[in-house]
């Protein structure tokens, strides 16, 4: 009897449901699987932290998650959610900022040199020069040079007056920039004017060649141990009547980066990315092709490849061209394309798809492949590398709160990222540093600490054009860098 009671009481606790504690357990545990595997697609997943590696990466998080939770308490503070340009004079007081600072950033891979140089060495270099001649455009811009007579001119040109000059002929940082910046079209106003107004004034030779020294200066300081830097190329002029070629750019580029390396001799060096304006007349336009052809056979070892720049959604698409950058590569060298650097979808962001077609090496800003995830699959696939440039992306009006970049997209799928900041002197940028904050505080889980920033550096290297030995020499000199960077974390929790 007792056995068929038992039996019994077996059937119906069979048929019972499952208590609430098991029902939480069983929940948890998918729940818990579900964060695993989401983790384990994300950037710098597979990044395997060692010894004091580790310890660093607890002081770290711990430095971040408070920042971020003071943040989510007070929206005074919450510095990952702000504009840079208000967050700026509060960045001082981030713990986790100031490490950044700290932080070798490896190479520099997305950068406009005469955009690079702070406005405050403009200034005292260029502007106060007692040979500095103004003049207007026919669009109305003013433009800076040291000629007596300047092709690109269509007012009469005057000396630029002592105390005239300003700083913020060459910045765009605002208290407001919710105000000054209410569209990318309205900053990308301002931006394309700088560029235009400083070009001629850094095509005399004097200026170029003291240009490209403080624009190595800034990248030391700011930890950046290589760099490749797109070069909208022009003929040099100096006070004789010297006729000067493009490849006199190429030789006084190459004099300073050698002349640079001798007093820094842990600096790898520099390379040049040809960049040909996507604006104006497609017959001007192609010429420049015929003139990388030629620059890149004298100097294949400086010369690495090309681009198509400027103000993307107003500029000249990638489809027209493709013949021409297919010719142009034929001896092997590569593209390194910005496409995607807008907000529109179905128009613009479409040179995405032709820089694919193009067998494009690298891809410059990007910022609107995570609309498209057949080409965001590819890219992966590939191993094409973007480079973002998300303040950039935020002083051009793309986004307001960095929370919200295609690049947190970008980075939880693994898709290959380098990071960039785009004109850092005309930006009023800290060097790289406000671009690795918001990385790691905006763009990247609660969770994610130093797995995820020495991927973002190692990448650097990685996706630089580098023959085996200078990668060998870069990675060598990362690593030591960045050894010297995990005792800095470690004082911070002694």
């Amino acid at each position: 009897m007792n056995i068929l009671i038992l039996s019994a009481l077996s059937i119906i606790l069979a048929f019972l449901p499952p208590s609430l504690a098991e029902v939480n357990k069983a929940y948890q545990d998918e729940r818990n699987k579900i964060l695993q595997e989401e983790e384990k697609l994300r950037l710098g997943y597979d990044v395997i932290l060692q010894g004091d590696e580790e310890k660093a990466d607890q002081i770290f998080l711990r430095l971040k998650q408070k920042e971020l939770q003071d943040g989510f308490e007070n929206v005074e503070k919450n510095l990952p959610g702000m504009h840079y340009y208000k967050a700026k004079p509060l960045l001082d007081e981030s713990k986790v900022y100031q490490l950044i600072r700290k932080m070798p950033k490896g190479a520099l891979l997305n950068v406009h040199p005469p955009g690079a140089v702070t406005s405050k060495w403009i200034l005292n270099n260029i502007l106060n020069k007692d040979n500095l001649r103004k003049c207007t455009n026919e669009n109305g811009v003013q433009l800076l040079t040291f000629r007596k007579k300047f092709d690109g001119c269509k007012s009469e040109s005057v000396q630029v007056s002592k105390g005239e000059a300003k700083e913020d002929w060459f910045n765009l940082y605002t208290p407001t920039p919710e105000v000054t910046f209410k569209s990318s079209e309205a900053a990308f106003n301002q931006l394309c004017d700088m560029f235009d107004r400083i070009d001629d004034a850094l095509n005399y030779l004097p200026m170029l060649k003291d240009h490209y020294r403080q624009f190595l200066e800034e990248l030391y300081a700011d930890k950046v141990l290589y760099t490749e830097v797109r070069v909208k190329f022009s003929e040099p002029y100096d006070d004789t009547s010297k006729k000067y070629s493009l490849d006199d750019v190429v030789k006084e580029i190459e004099n300073v980066v050698n002349d640079f390396k001798k007093t820094h001799p842990d600096f790898i060096g520099l390379k040049i990315i040809f960049a040909i304006l996507r604006h104006g007349k497609e017959d001007e336009i192609r010429k420049n092709f015929d003139l990388y052809k030629n620059l890149r056979s004298k100097f294949p070892n400086t010369i690495i490849g090309l681009d198509f720049v400027g103000w993307e959604d107003k500029g000249l698409a990638l489809q027209p061209f493709a013949d021409d950058f297919t010719s142009a590569t034929r001896d092997g060298s590569k593209l390194f394309l910005h496409a995607g650097e807008t907000n529109q979808l179905g128009s613009t962001d479409q040179n995405l798809v032709d820089a694919l077609l193009l067998n494009t090496t690298r891809i410059g800003h990007g910022y609107a492949l995570a609309k498209h995830p057949y080409l965001m699959r590819d890219v992966k696939e590939k191993d094409i590398a973007v480079e973002l440039c998300p303040v950039s992306n935020q002083v051009n009006s793309f986004v307001e709160d960095l929370r919200n970049h295609p690049g947190a997209i970008l980075m939880s799928e693994n898709v290959p990222v380098v990071l960039g900041n785009d004109s850092p002197g005309f930006m009023d940028f800290d060097g790289l540093n406000p671009d690795y904050y918001y990385a790691i505080m905006s763009l990247t889980p609660y969770q994610a600490g130093l797995k995820t920033l020495k991927r973002l550096v190692e990448n650097t290297i990685k996706y630089a054009q580098l023959n085996s030995q200078e990668k060998t020499q870069a990675e060598t000199l990362l690593k030591a860098k960045w050894n010297e960077f995990i005792k800095e974390i470690l004082k911070e929790g002694e």
